[in-house]
């Protein structure tokens, strides 16, 4: 851009209009295209529901089950109320008259009844010898050998636990058995026979108990037991001291029931305050209070309980949220979110259907047609910028570092909108609360496998590689203009007007110009350091944030040693060259 002779205008106004509008659109329309990294947008979900419209209820109500507290119609009908917004508590709990699954399978008399049966297919009665491997689980092998016997036991999963049974260590055969066990003290009869129809294998039944105790797992006691002024604990919990938490309505409410079918009280005599062995007398929190409904509707619905299992271990508790988000809008948007187990948006996107429908079937073309509209509108932004400046063009040099300013300025840009615009960036590393240890056995072959880096990143709040990336790149994009910005000032005082006395006082003048840099390098890494301490669950690495200040120190080096110092060097030859002007 040549230099403008009227200073009270932007030089070509019309240039910055144009630039202006089209730099705008181009960002508002690449902010809002409905494709992420590695996450699904609400858009494209709508999308997916709109090939395959069916809601829970209507799948709900496909099932023609009677209804009451034991079928399975009242887990969906759970899910179906918390799916509503806002999900509210119920405000009374029911009794539950139908026990458990597991409790009329301790009775010896109904173990002989299913083993007497006649006409026992081959899958029973490879159930049934497993009594003789593991005694201590007789009820559940009578339990599932009776599913079994209804067609409501998977065949893959029956093989499975034969072959466990055939191994000379039995270890593996009692975890199963005590994850399905758990699973039973949880749910009646029909509504574990229809889970159990579509669970495939061993591991898929263990990460199902695992789940389920986690979600209805009792909190601590200490965890709700305030301390005193003097820093002692009373024992007792009160009802104000629940405000706030899903068991603030449970005082005096009938919420399970035990094997003499005796109901369980959490405030068993009724005085208003609970007591340690009060509440540790549940065993579980009733599912009510607990987000298993939606695990077991989403298995259930979808019919691959290990795709469910498999994204709430690589997501966490989030993974929940987002297979709810998934849920409200149809059974095919549930689909997509556990084939691609990827977690969900909450960004706005442009509204319009094709842009949808586009992201859904072609998410890296559409991820590419986002970035690219990002980067044009950077482009263009930086140009309708410099319309408001005017620059002098002393050289083809100060030419081409003008060009590389603007580049570099429009890549850390860029950088920072995808950064922003990105949600899994901003999101806290996925936790791993169904992949810890909570005193449940799981198989082997899990426990012992060598860490890997999924299993890293779910336990602790880990490096995010791409994050890293791309602060790195910004840093050493901004650094560039700076070093350009400083060169050009160089190269525009030593080749502009003037004796080199003159040159040397403009130069001394730039030298806080020059030390920009290092200005910019150190704020960049106290910046990074703060959101590292104040949000580690980015995943910011040390490294980066220190990426930085390292940057700035080389740029300001490499301006004052090569540039600044050969400048001035130059100009103090020239003025010993230069013959003083004698005075009379």
């Amino acid at each position: 851009m040549l230099q403008s002779n009227d200073t009270e205008k932007p030089y070509l106004l019309h240039h910055l209009i144009i630039h202006g509008v089209l730099a705008i659109a181009f960002l508002m329309v690449g902010w809002l295209f409905p494709a992420q990294y590695r996450t699904l947008h609400t858009d494209a979900l709508a999308q997916a529901s709109v090939e395959e419209t069916q809601t829970l209820e209507e799948f709900r109500n496909e099932l023609g089950d009677a209804p009451g507290d034991a079928s399975p119609a009242s887990l969906l009908d759970l899910a179906v109320s918390q799916l509503e917004q806002p999900a509210l508590l119920p405000e009374k709990l029911p009794t539950l008259a139908s026990a458990p699954a597991l409790d009329p399978y301790f009775l010896p008399a109904r173990q002989r009844e299913i083993e007497n049966q006649s006409g026992q297919g081959e899958l029973v009665k490879r159930l049934l010898a497993l009594k003789s491997l593991a005694h201590d689980y007789a009820a559940a092998i009578s339990l599932a050998a009776q599913l079994q016997t209804d067609g409501k036991f998977h065949q893959d999963l029956n093989l499975q636990l034969h072959r466990l049974g055939q191994e000379t260590k039995s270890d593996a055969l009692h975890e199963t058995l005590h994850a399905f066990s758990l699973l039973a003290s949880r749910l009646t009869e029909p509504q574990l026979g229809r889970l159990m129809r579509d669970t495939e294998s061993t591991l898929t039944l263990t990460y199902l108990a695992k789940i389920a105790k986690l979600q209805t797992m009792v909190p601590p006691f200490d965890t709700f037991n305030e301390l005193d002024e003097k820093g002692k604990s009373d024992d007792v919990i009160t009802a104000d001291e629940l405000i706030g938490t899903p068991f603030e309505h449970l005082f005096g409410r009938v919420v399970n029931r035990n094997a003499k079918n005796q109901p369980i009280k959490w405030d068993a005599d009724g005085n208003g305050k609970l007591t340690r062995e009060e509440w540790t007398a549940l065993p579980f929190i009733p599912l009510e209070f607990t987000e298993f409904p939606t695990v077991y509707a989403a298995s259930v619905w979808s019919g691959q309980p290990e795709a469910v299992t498999r994204y709430l271990r690589s997501h966490g508790r989030p993974g929940t949220r987002w297979l709810q988000d998934a849920m409200r809008q149809g059974r095919g948007s549930m689909r997509v979110v556990l084939t691609q187990q990827l977690p969900v948006s909450d960004r706005a996107g442009l509204g319009l259907d094709s842009a949808a429908a586009f992201s859904l079937r072609h998410p890296s073309w559409a991820l590419f047609v986002k970035f690219l509209l990002l980067g044009l509108g950077c482009v263009i932004l930086m140009r309708a910028w410099n319309s408001f400046f005017t620059m002098s063009a002393t050289g083809i040099n100060a030419v081409r570092d003008f060009i590389m300013r603007r580049r570099a300025m429009a890549c850390a840009l860029f950088l920072t909108l995808v950064a922003l615009g990105e949600p899994i960036f901003l999101q806290p590393a996925q936790s791993s609360e169904y992949t810890v240890s909570i005193n449940l056995p799981v198989l082997s072959e899990d426990e012992n496998q060598t860490p890997t880096k999924e299993s890293n990143i779910a336990m602790l709040a880990t490096s995010n590689i791409v994050l890293n990336t791309i602060l790195f790149v910004a840093f050493a994009a901004i650094q560039i203009f700076v070093y350009l910005t400083c060169k050009s000032k160089v190269d525009e005082i030593r080749n502009g007007a003037g004796d080199p006395i003159l040159k040397l006082r403009l130069l001394e003048n730039e030298d806080n110009l020059f030390d920009m840099g290092l200005y910019i390098g150190i704020a960049g890494t106290a910046l990074t350091l703060a959101i590292k301490m104040l949000a580690p669950q980015f995943g910011i690495n040390l490294s980066v944030a220190y990426a930085s200040n390292i940057f700035g120190i080389l740029c300001v080096a490499l301006v004052k040693i090569h540039h600044v110092r050969g400048a001035r060097q130059q100009l103090i030859m020239e003025a010993e060259a230069t013959p003083v002007a004698q005075t009379h």
